[in-house]
């Protein structure tokens, strides 16, 4: 579908945007630099882009707008995916179906996060059935494609949050976060910043007791002046 935002801007006004807001908060020679990368390497915002800006900058209103006009299953199921951990707003997740004859790999991992969602919203007993049912779609993502960049970070999450009597495991997630890194660096407008992906490694080391290798991560990354959500992250997680 074409990108209208709830403003009624296009996909070329939003990235526009989206990047005088972003120019107006950094040092003028930071301006520079960027205006410098932007002329010579400039590339159309996809939805999946603006997702992920708008949830970098904690924009839920935007997201919102987004979702409201969202006509395709998995922008929809993209919207929701970023915009409930700003707002844990549990209504969002109602209509989230339980399971998908013939899905991507992205849609199976979009709706295992979402169930992970719900999981977390419940309590005993449903959080256990929910937290299951979202391992079984992510399984199913895998099966679809393995190296998806959804598959790998909702996956990687799960890893992470999950207590390791039910297969947490910190060290297969930095191993997933690394080769999501990879991808990310070599195909940038998946809808997943950089940024994102080396927060998560972040917090990987720290699961594994790795101190200084954190340590010397969230300087450089803090040093990046990344957006809101991302700098909040790394300053009150642990």
């Amino acid at each position: 579908m074409t990108l209208v935002a709830v403003t009624g801007m296009n996909a070329a006004d939003t990235q526009a945007q989206l990047r005088s807001d972003a120019s107006q908060q950094q040092p003028v020679s930071v301006q520079k630099k960027a205006s410098r990368r932007a002329s010579s390497a400039e590339r159309p915002m996809t939805f999946a882009d603006s997702t992920q800006a708008f949830y970098g900058r904690q924009d839920a209103t935007s997201l919102r707008g987004l979702l409201a006009r969202s006509d395709e299953r998995t922008e929809r199921w993209l919207c929701l995916y970023r915009l409930y951990p700003l707002t844990d707003d549990k209504a969002l997740l109602d209509d989230v179906p339980a399971s998908l004859d013939d899905g991507t790999a992205r849609e199976y991992a979009l709706l295992a996060g979402l169930w992970g969602y719900r999981a977390a919203a419940r309590s005993f007993p449903g959080n256990v059935s929910a937290g299951r049912h979202s391992m079984n779609l992510l399984e199913k993502a895998r099966k679809r494609d393995p190296h998806d960049p959804f598959a790998l970070l909702i996956g990687a999450q799960s890893l992470l949050f999950r207590p390791a009597l039910f297969g947490g495991n910190a060290e297969e997630a930095l191993r997933q976060l690394t080769t999501l890194r990879r991808h990310v660096k070599q195909t940038p407008s998946g809808g997943i910043a950089l940024m994102e992906v080396n927060q998560w490694i972040w917090y990987a080391l720290c699961e594994q007791d790795r101190h200084n290798e954190a340590r010397a991560l969230r300087d450089r990354l803090l040093a990046q002046d990344p957006p809101p959500l991302y700098r909040d992250f790394l300053q009150t997680a642990r």
